[in-house]
């Protein structure tokens, strides 16, 4: 039903939204007698869902698989740089609103499955894997797009240690998840617990922190505000359950696996506030950083590399009056793309990105420092080669064979 009838006339029963070149129809705040949004409602592009579809690797791959698809958003943009797309969800309105979209927008290489997160496509493995699940650590299952019924952030977890089952070696599975923070601990070592032994690196990106009272209160306000009473007694049961849990604080970011046999590495970011500055390259750069410093053991082994700054960057100086003359203050080295963005460099530094071209060993930059600074070799290449290593964790270079 698009329009259903009001006292004044009638009404959309749906909204329209645009990602992109495409067009999504979601419901609108459909409400049922008592005020409140029915089990099953479908929402369009939220927070979540925008930061997923940002943060996804875009590069041509056979097969994708989107775990709780709800109006079809990651789907469909899925289907525009692969082979074929399958989307799971055990709500059959989403299914519906997925199928309509998709017919919308003129996408056929996409299928659409009911059922519970990965159970339709047991045995299967994929390329890609998109998943924003109801992962919200809450009380009851009130509603289908945000509650999994299931106790604390289980639900979370249970997708991130199921996930590799179903890539292929080399698979990239992104997945939007809570877990609960405990006291005395780094934000992100629940998640680390969960990817232990997986066969997956594991790139974490934050992308915020609440304690019990702000998440309990956002989730009562905008669902319960309306009601006499409601927020009060929404208030109490979200707290009563935090409570139980033992819960110190909620983190909510993006999970991201790649299944990789060898020696897997885990890092861990805070999503930039500008999330257009994330992307394909930004990600496969931070993928191939992680690779390469995993592989650089020593410091002869990184002075045998060919280094090269990326393109994405700018540097800035500041320049102040000092004895009728302009002189450098300060040097600024920024990140265009990417979460790493600034750092500030001295001379030397910036004259090192300048060398680094692609064409030389960081070897010969050592010589050429030593010459110049009157120091041993030894002694110059105990001050380059930590900050070599520096500007390739901050991604501002890359070995020449992986800057592409």
């Amino acid at each position: 039903m698009l329009l259903e009838p009001v006292e004044e006339g009638v009404k959309a029963a749906i909204r329209v939204e645009v990602f992109n070149d495409l067009r999504l129809i979601a419901d609108g705040y459909r409400a049922a007698e008592d005020g409140k949004l029915t089990r099953d409602h479908v929402t369009g592009i939220t927070v979540s869902s925008l930061l997923l579809a940002t943060l996804a690797l875009r590069r041509p791959v056979r097969t994708v698989l989107d775990v709780g698809v709800g109006c079809g958003i990651q789907s469909l943009v899925a289907a525009g740089h692969s082979e074929w797309v399958t989307g799971t969800d055990i709500n059959l309105r989403a299914l519906t609103f997925a199928a309509f979209n998709a017919r919308l927008n003129d996408v056929e290489n996409v299928e659409f499955l009911s059922g519970s997160y990965f159970e339709p496509v047991e045995g299967r493995r994929f390329d890609l894997i998109v998943t924003n699940p109801p992962f919200v650590i809450s009380p009851s299952l009130e509603l289908t797009f945000r509650d999994s019924g299931l106790p604390g952030d289980s639900v979370s977890r249970d997708i991130v240690q199921k996930a590799p089952s179903f890539l292929e070696e080399g698979g990239i599975a992104h997945v939007m998840a809570s877990w609960i923070m405990r006291e005395a601990e780094p934000w992100w070592r629940p998640v680390e617990r969960w990817v232990e032994g997986s066969g997956c690196d594991a790139w974490i990106l934050l992308h915020k922190t609440e304690d019990a009272l702000d998440s309990a209160s956002s989730w009562a306000k905008a669902f319960h505000g309306h009601e006499p009473g409601g927020f009060t007694g929404a208030m109490d049961r979200w707290l009563a359950y935090y409570r139980e849990l033992g819960l110190g604080g909620i983190a909510t970011g993006a999970v991201t696996l790649r299944r990789r046999t060898g020696k897997n590495w885990f890092l861990t970011d805070e999503a930039p506030d500008e999330i257009n500055s994330l992307g394909t390259e930004a990600v496969l750069r931070i993928f191939a950083v992680e690779d390469c410093l995993a592989e650089l053991e020593g410091n002869d082994a990184l002075l045998d590399e060919r280094l090269e700054v990326v393109e994405a960057h700018r540097l800035e100086r500041t320049l102040r009056l000092r004895d009728g003359e302009y002189q450098v203050e300060k040097t600024m080295l920024f990140l265009d793309e990417g979460v790493r963005s600034n750092v500030k460099i001295d001379p030397h530094t910036a004259r090192l990105l300048a060398f680094c071209d692609g064409t030389r060993p960081l070897r010969e930059f050592v010589h050429e420092l030593t010459a110049d600074l009157g120091m041993s070799h030894e002694e110059t290449a105990a001050q380059v080669v930590p900050v070599a290593r520096r500007l390739i964790e901050l991604c501002f270079l890359l070995p020449a064979d992986r800057a592409s």
